[in-house]
């Protein structure tokens, strides 16, 4: 069985070309799949369908080149068979990464830099140190 994800993503600061040229560069990891959603001030906001997991490793490629964007990545399996209501987020704000979920990280972690997170593995190897 695949683990299909529905990714909300929502790309903050830049410009309307700086924003577009990243929206572009997050279908190499997924298929969008609905329209834009309008944009905020701001902001652009799309949907982004996922294999395997959500857009973690794809932050992590991509906020280093664009680094007068902020993300932000609401999360969830398209089925509830395997995960059930499992859901979360994952930001990052000024190149430093959080996560929260409706479970253990309800009120999330700071994970560091986006440059630390990717020389030590990315995620979830980073939330070890929070794991008993």
């Amino acid at each position: 069985m695949v683990l299909d994800f529905l990714n909300i993503v929502t790309l903050i600061g830049g410009s309307e070309a700086l924003r577009e040229q990243c929206m572009g560069e997050f279908m190499e990891y997924g298929t969008i799949c609905c329209d834009r959603i309008p944009d905020l001030d701001n902001s652009t906001k799309f949907n982004i369908e996922t294999n395997h997991a959500p857009l973690d490793n794809a932050l992590l490629d991509l906020a280093p080149k664009y680094l007068a964007l902020d993300f932000s990545i609401v999360f969830k399996p398209k089925s509830d068979t395997l995960l059930k209501d499992w859901r979360g987020c994952i930001r990052v704000v000024d190149q430093v990464m959080y996560f929260s979920d409706n479970y253990e990280a309800a009120e999330g972690y700071e994970l560091g830099s986006i440059y630390q997170l990717k020389n030590k593995g990315g995620f979830p190897e980073c939330l070890s140190d929070f794991q008993s």
